[in-house]
């Protein structure tokens, strides 16, 4: 009894004094060496690698220079191309265009001719109606000559005391001066004719 009371209080002290220096004391951490790193390499970086040093540097000056001469070519010949094709454009127009206009002035003389045509044919046509009318009034004012004329005679006659009047032609007298639009028409022929001589008698000259 006495003996285990007497060594409690050291023993106490003594995990008292670990618990304190565990806690003070900070905790060490395990080093561990380094691990050397695991070198992983694949086929295709060391194919990549193996192309990388086996290709030629690449210029880019000299491919952007390679190309604008390509570009500035292909430029040139289709500006030649198209400069080419707009001259045989204008060409063409030109030609359809003189075409046009020769036509235009065709046209226009042709149109001048027509109405100088209908002019003449207008003309025409009032000299055949004015020539007709002329034609008729000469008939009739030769008509009314040999009437007058015929009256003349028969008045003559029929002073005659030995001249047979049977002999006159009366119905087909009468029948003339009828046509002629009776002893009005008759005279104002013969005064508009002026054939009549000073003595007042017509003649027939210039008729059939």
């Amino acid at each position: 009894m006495s003996s285990i009371q007497k060594s409690t209080p050291k023993s106490s002290a003594v995990a008292l004094d670990d618990i304190n220096s565990m806690i003070i004391s900070k905790p060490t951490r395990r080093t561990v060496p380094d691990a050397e790193p695991r070198q992983v390499t694949t086929r295709a970086k060391s194919g990549s690698k193996r192309r990388k040093t086996s290709e030629p540097d690449i210029d880019l000056f000299d491919i952007e220079k390679r190309l604008h001469d390509v570009l500035t070519e292909e430029f040139s010949r289709l500006k030649v191309h198209h400069e080419k094709r707009i001259a045989e454009y204008e060409e063409t127009l030109t030609r359809i265009r003189s075409a046009a206009a020769a036509k235009d002035k065709t046209i226009t003389n042709l149109e001048k001719d027509k109405q100088d045509l209908e002019a003449q044919l207008l003309h025409s046509e009032m000299g055949i109606h004015e020539a007709a009318m002329n034609a008729t009034d000469e008939a009739k004012v030769c008509a009314a000559r040999a009437i007058l004329q015929d009256r003349i005679e028969m008045a003559q006659e029929a002073m005659d005391s030995s001249f047979d009047r049977a002999t006159w032609e009366v119905a087909s007298w009468e029948m003339e001066q009828k046509n002629l639009g009776g002893d009005e028409e008759l005279e104002q022929a013969a005064v508009d004719a002026g054939e009549a001589g000073t003595s007042g008698v017509p003649t027939t000259e210039g008729c059939w």
